[in-house]
């Protein structure tokens, strides 16, 4: 029994791919439900995706400076790293690698969940 697909965008998308792939409408709309289904069985969760990360911060010595007003006001010349930086990368945003690269290269970065724009000053 071939599929009864009833919205026309659907259907279009389906008769495409058939097309592509030289197989019936209903192969295609198998093949591309199992393919969804197996991205999301291999999808790497947040969690894990975190964890290399996790470790690397983990293992850097504490430095015993309190994180208050006073030490954000000093750091002029660090790196300062915002939250939203750090979800850049673990969400794979465009730009993501490019910072990653100079977050490697930086001696000491600082991260916080304070916001800072300017993470791409010029070495």
């Amino acid at each position: 029994m071939p599929p009864n697909i009833r919205n026309e965008a659907v259907n279009q998308l389906a008769e495409k791919l058939a097309a592509r792939k030289r197989m019936s409408k209903t192969d295609a709309v198998r093949t591309a439900l199992e393919n969804e289904l197996r991205r999301l069985d291999e999808a790497v969760p947040l969690r894990q995706r975190l964890r290399p990360l996790q470790g690397r911060v983990l293992k850097r010595p504490a430095t015993g400076l309190e994180a208050d007003k006073a030490f954000y006001d000093e750091l002029s010349g660090e790196m300062f790293v915002g939250a939203s930086a750090i979800v850049a990368i673990l969400t794979r945003e465009p730009e993501a690698d490019a910072l990653a690269d100079v977050l490697e290269r930086e001696r000491s970065p600082v991260t916080s969940p304070i916001e800072c724009d300017d993470w791409r000053r010029a070495d």
